[in-house]
């Protein structure tokens, strides 16, 4: 398999598919990075995260732990790369309000607890009881050809964690995802869970390809030993696969997110997004339905623009913690990215900004045109390989030659040029001067989603002069509401939907040919004597989205429905249905489509 320095400009700005079915509430509050020892925590030289809360110090509430990547170290006179290590934060607040102070690496038997992780994720902490002794050990995953390891927990507080074990099969091999290709099974997220009510933890574990598999415990609560094969689980009939098969990083929890007293699967992605399957089955038997979204995808693109009078971006790798972060009853969500951009001077004007921004819708549709060759050369191999013999050495050979020879042709060449190029027009905009390639930022933030009760609709909704619509927010970047005029004397009935899109976002028109994403449609379920009469939308607006000058719905913008109603008398109550059903955008990129709806009541004045 290629390495990411072997991948001739291939795009970093990896989009996970099947793209999810978004509930039907919006949940999760705007995000807010954490704080620890008073200041943002920018975890930057540790990159990727493995966020965890757990009460680790035994005193009634939750610490930090953040599982990190490599460590750099001064080892004599050389710089050497360390394992992955675990940082420990004590919550020195309250249980509802926490607040984190610094307290150094996990310690296991004097030394620094590390796992071995040398490109990609970050360790993935999650505590769990694996040895039947009351006390929840730490496991995590690790990226070798390796599979998943666990400190057990113990009594000493001066020395909390034992020597590391790694957890294997019955036959004493490595939990990987395809065993007899180690090389291609690196990268494990694991998560801790009783899958088929026997008394015992089984694991679920999150690969970096993008799938999950089950592995039963087929040993004793004491003494876990787990099946040889890992099962690969299913969402409404299909495998599960987040990404784009190759590198979608699956960081995976188990948590009962409905409340509904069957625990769910929600899953980090490459892309910054994370997603929830439903659990629909009986206990011991899971079953997951379709998959759903709770965050959409950052920016992963290494290299967009940052300017300091703006909210940090967000960015990709996500790897996730479910927990109720606040003690209110509601499982939140901490979500870890990491993000690379270019610093930009304070003093730019207008017109600055907007070559900035040109600028990088040129490299936006670059990095998508080299996304897609190389997944043609990766569908060429897989057609001719199909299945596990993809992983072969004559498959992977294959597979580096076309490379190989696509970085001598003329065309790559060319675009090497092109995107110097680029780079060069970017250069007097930037606020540390550039070396060879640009200079990056990188940040490395815990973002906290706190949940918020559902904000749909389902009482009686009126015609009303200050009627309102929440403020968009970056987790939920377009607002919608509705509201209905009546006039019973003359049996009409009018219903306003309103939107409101968070600045810098848009969406496509009812039109097909303008919309930058899907074309925004607007669906409303009326009693049969209602018949429709006149509809009105927005006016579009012309402005620059990833495919150039196009016409969209941005600020705040309203669609109007009037209805007759056919009948004798006219009702007093009208029960109806609204859909909305569009795909919010950027300059850069769009977000996963989505649709909002509203079971409501219009009352016939």
């Amino acid at each position: 398999m290629l390495s990411h320095a072997q991948l001739p400009y291939v795009a970093l700005a990896i989009i996970c598919l099947m793209p999810p079915i978004p509930m039907t509430a919006q949940e999760l509050a705007e995000p807010v990075p954490l704080i620890a020892d008073g200041k943002t925590l920018d975890m930057t030289v540790w990159r990727h995260l493995g966020p965890c809360l757990e009460d680790f110090d035994r005193d009634g509430d939750l610490d930090l732990i953040v599982g990190t990547f490599a460590i750099v170290e001064e080892i004599g006179d050389e710089l050497k790369w360390t394992d992955a290590r675990f940082h420990h934060y004590e919550n020195v607040g309250n249980a509802k309000e926490p607040r984190y102070e610094s307290r150094g690496w996990l310690q296991s038997e004097g030394q620094i607890a590390t796992v071995p992780i040398g490109c990609c994720i970050g360790s993935s902490p999650v505590f769990a009881d694996m040895n039947g002794d009351g006390l929840r050990d730490l496991v995590s995953g690790c990226y070798t050809s390796r599979g998943v390891f666990m400190f057990p927990r113990t009594d000493d507080p001066a020395n909390p964690l034992g020597p590391r074990v790694e957890l294997l099969d019955e036959h004493g091999k490595s939990l990987l995802r395809l065993p007899e290709y180690p090389e291609h099974s690196k990268g494990t997220f694991p998560a801790p869970v009783d899958w088929d009510l026997d008394g015992d933890l089984d694991l679920v574990i999150g690969n970096l390809d993008g799938s999950i598999h089950l592995r039963l415990n087929v040993g004793t609560t004491t003494k876990p030993v787990f099946s040889s094969i890992g099962t690969p689980l299913q969402s409404a009939g299909r495998e599960i696969m987040i990404g784009d098969g190759r590198n979608g990083h699956a960081a995976v929890s188990v948590a009962d997110w409905d409340n509904d007293g069957r625990f769910d699967l929600i899953a980090g992605c490459i892309d910054g997004s994370v997603t929830w399957f439903r659990n629909i089955g009986k206990p011991g038997q899971p079953e997951f339905g379709e998959q759903q979204s709770l965050v959409p995808p950052g920016m992963r693109l290494y290299g967009s623009p940052y300017f300091s009078d703006e909210p940090p971006i967000k960015g990709g790798d996500a790897q996730i913690c479910v927990v109720d972060y606040n003690q209110d009853g509601l499982l939140d969500l901490l979500v870890s990215d990491t993000h690379m951009s270019f610093p930009i001077r304070t003093d730019i004007t207008p017109e600055q900004r907007t070559a900035i921004h040109a600028n990088m819708e040129k490299r936006v549709k670059f990095w998508k045109e080299q996304s897609q060759r190389t997944d043609e050369i990766h569908q060429k191999i897989e057609s001719e390989f199909p299945g596990k013999l993809y992983y072969t050495d004559p498959a992977q050979e294959k597979l580096n030659k076309i490379f190989t020879d696509y970085k001598a042709t003329e065309d790559y060449q060319n675009r090497h040029k092109w995107i110097s190029n680029l780079d060069e027009e970017m250069t007097p905009f930037l606020a540390i001067p550039a070396g060879p390639g640009l200079p990056l930022r990188q940040h490395s933030y815990i973002w906290l989603y706190l949940r918020e009760p559902s904000t749909d609709k389902k009482a009686t909704v009126q015609w009303s002069s200050n009627f309102k619509i929440d403020e968009p927010t970056i987790a939920n970047p377009v607002s919608w509401n509705v509201m209905a005029e009546s006039k019973k004397n003359e049996s009409i009935l009018t219903v306003k939907i309103i939107g409101k899109a968070k600045d810098g976002v848009h969406l496509g028109t009812t039109r097909v040919d303008d919309a930058s994403g899907v074309p925004t449609t607007i669906r409303i379920s009326m009693p049969v004597l209602f018949k429709l009469i006149e509809e009105t939308n927005p006016d579009p607006k012309r402005t620059t989205t990833k495919l150039g000058f196009q016409n969209v719905y941005e600020g705040e913008f309203e669609f109007v429905r009037h209805y007759r109603y056919s009948g004798e008398p006219s009702p007093e109550t009208i029960d109806g249905k609204v859909a909305i059903t569009y795909q919010a955008c950027n300059a850069f990129q769009c977000y996963q489509i989505e649709t909002k709806r509203f079971d409501i009541r219009f009352k016939m004045e």
